[in-house]
């Protein structure tokens, strides 16, 4: 077997059970991966885009079928603090016969989740409907790490869906991260909508999935129907495989043209115009957060776990630790560092990230994570388990795996 394909198999058994469309968006990441692998790019960024699509199709912020952000959290029963951080916007707008509406948002001065109800009038024609998430402070544009559902954030989807057996819930949610840049004030949110009508014929390719072995082949079948004028599109709602067929992305190592944005990409195929914009604008404050400190060192077999900080919001618990390894470690993607997380109460906090960085060194790597925590009752303790569930070997029970307990003051 193949060093890439033991790769491949080793990120699919992590993905765990979430909807087929949601699997897929996961398995794309997969592929990315393996394609990338070839031109040499860092293997951290790749599994972090598949931890984050897991993240985004999981049980965080997963706001599928929820008109509120309310309705989702803590079995709809958010933390007060919360519940005073949520904006309603209740803002509806419409175009081409598709209507969309912002329901509520709430922003923990890291993250934004905010609420999208989507429908399509009677005989409206499918488009292409590409979203765009900025976020503006203090005069400057802040980097954005933007997520959705389904996987479909960055990539958009066709509305109404081709497949009368498949469409995209109406009620929806939308995720956001500010990537490195950090709000020392407001924060003004704008989601554009960008509609664009297929001027080819769209085709189901859903059947057409192949093995991670034949997708070359796969692409080549995508090219010839757009060289009949058709557009390839899968469950419906995806034509991601075909764009990356025939329009190359910025990360493309082939030699064909790049395109740097999303909208070139599109718009190089010579399949699609523009049928209209909606823009949304709202805008969100910065609560305050508490930063919460445990330095303490634990020792284990080959390797010692520093926590370097713990901070603590209202909508979750982001955490960096330093790992020592006695010896040098050939790559991040053979660390088994990914930890579970409970709080005092022996409640598994549910995950949200996780990174992995292996310095130059080759002994050290640091760790950085999130989990979600809605929750009145104040955090004095979080136990660090190794989990089982993300690590290569899938021998490893929940027993054998090490855990160190931080208490935590403010």
């Amino acid at each position: 077997m193949s060093m890439d394909k033991q790769h491949d198999i080793d990120l699919r058994a992590a993905i765990p059970a979430t909807p087929d469309f949601c699997r897929e968006a996961v398995l794309q990441a997969v592929r990315t991966y393996r394609e990338e692998r070839a031109m040499r790019r860092p293997y951290k960024m790749i599994l972090a885009t598949a931890l984050a699509l897991m993240l985004l199709c999981g049980t965080a912020f997963a706001i599928v079928n929820h008109y509120s952000v309310r309705d989702y959290v803590a079995d709809g029963k958010p933390s007060v603090a919360f519940v005073e951080a949520i904006v309603p916007l209740e803002t509806t707008a419409t175009a081409c016969g598709l209507s969309f509406t912002l329901g509520d948002a709430v922003f923990d001065g890291k993250d934004l989740a905010f609420t999208l109800t989507m429908a399509a009038g009677d005989g409206a024609s499918p488009l292409y409907v590409a979203p765009k998430l900025q976020a503006f402070c203090g005069g400057r544009e802040l980097e954005v790490d933007h997520g959705g559902f389904g996987g479909a954030y960055d990539f958009g989807f066709l509305l109404p869906s081709t497949d009368p057996g498949y469409a995209l819930a109406a009620d929806q949610g939308v995720n956001a991260s500010l990537f490195n840049d950090t709000a020392d004030g407001p924060v003004t949110w704008r989601y554009t909508l960008t509609l664009y009508r297929p001027t080819g014929e769209l085709v189901d390719v859903s059947d057409w999935q192949p093995a991670a072995e034949s997708f070359a082949a796969f692409e080549d079948r995508l090219r010839a129907l757009h060289a009949e004028g058709r557009i390839g599109c899968s469950y419906g709602v995806d034509i991601t495989d075909y764009l990356d067929a025939v329009a190359s992305s910025p990360i493309d190592g082939t030699g064909r043209a790049l395109y740097t944005t999303f909208d070139e990409r599109l718009m190089s195929t010579g399949m699609f115009e523009v049928a209209d914009t909606i823009t949304f604008e709202f805008t969100t404050a910065v609560p305050e957060k508490v930063s919460l400190t445990g330095p303490a060192t634990f020792d284990f077999d080959g390797y010692t776990v520093t926590v370097k900080s713990i901070t603590q919001s209202f909508l979750q618990v982001n955490y960096v630790l330093e790992v020592i390894y006695d010896a040098p470690q050939p790559s991040e993607h053979h660390l088994e560092q990914f930890y579970a997380l409970t709080d005092q109460n022996g409640s598994e906090l549910a995950w949200r990230a996780s990174m992995l960085d292996l310095a130059d060194d080759g002994v050290t790597v640091t760790v950085t994570g999130s989990v979600t925590r809605i929750s009145d009752e104040p955090l004095t303790a979080i136990t660090f388990t190794l989990d089982h569930r993300m690590t290569i070997d899938q021998n490893d029970t929940a027993e054998d795996m090490p855990a160190f307990t931080v208490e935590l003051s403010k």
